[in-house]
C-alpha cells in the first residue's frame, strides 16, 4: 500500500474520532478525543508531506494538554494564556511556512486555540465550524481528500450538536432565575 492510501485511511480514522468528540457534552471528553484524533491526523499529514499542517497540529496539542491539566485541577483558565499559545502557533508556522496554502492551516489552528478558552461548549463548537472550513480547504489543496470529506461531516455534526445543546440550554435558562451565568 502506498503512502497516499495509508494517509487517506489514517485521515478517515482521525476524522471519525474527531467527529464523535463533538457529540459529548463534557469539555473533558471533547479534549480526550481531540488528542487521539490529532495524533492520528499528524501521521496522515506526515505521510502527505504537509509540514505546516503537521506543525500546526503538533502545536495545538500543547494548549489542549494545558486545558486538560487545568480542568483536572479545577483551575480557572486565564484568557491571556490563549495569546501565549497563539504566539507559539505563529512561531511554529513561520518555521515551516512554504507557501500561501499554509495560511489556511494557521487560520484553522488559531481558531482552535481560541476555542479552547471558551467557557461554554457551544461556543467551542461554533468556533470549530469555522476552524473546519479552513482545514477542509487546506486538506483539499494538499490532496488529503478523506480529511476534507470528514471535515464537512464534522461541520454537519457540529451544527447538530449546537442545536441539540442550545435547545437544552434554552430550557435550562427558563427553569432558573440566574440565566445570565
Amino acid at each position: 500500500m502506498d503512502s497516499f492510501v495509508v494517509a487517506q485511511i489514517l485521515s478517515a480514522v482521525a476524522a471519525v474520532i474527531f467527529i464523535s468528540s463533538i457529540q459529548f457534552k463534557d469539555k473533558r471528553h471533547i479534549i480526550y478525543f481531540f488528542i487521539a484524533s490529532t495524533l492520528i491526523a499528524m501521521s496522515a499529514l506526515a505521510l502527505m508531506g504537509a509540514r505546516s499542517g503537521l506543525m500546526m497540529n503538533f502545536v495545538t496539542l500543547l494548549p489542549t494538554l494545558y486545558i486538560y491539566r487545568q480542568g483536572k485541577h479545577r483551575r480557572r483558565l486565564k484568557p491571556a494564556t490563549a495569546w501565549v499559545f497563539w504566539a507559539l502557533l505563529l512561531v511554529g508556522w513561520l518555521a515551516v511556512y512554504s507557501g500561501p496554502v499554509d495560511i489556511l492551516a494557521l487560520i484553522g489552528s488559531s481558531i482552535y486555540v481560541f476555542s479552547l478558552f471558551q467557557r461554554h461548549e457551544n461556543n467551542i463548537r461554533g468556533m470549530l465550524v469555522v476552524n473546519q472550513i479552513a482545514w477542509v480547504s487546506y486538506n483539499l489543496v494538499i490532496g488529503l481528500y478523506t480529511g476534507a470529506f470528514f471535515g464537512v461531516c464534522f461541520i454537519v455534526s457540529d451544527i447538530v450538536a449546537i442545536k441539540r445543546y442550545h435547545k437544552h440550554r434554552r430550557w435550562h435558562r427558563r427553569s432558573t432565575h440566574h440565566w445570565w451565568k
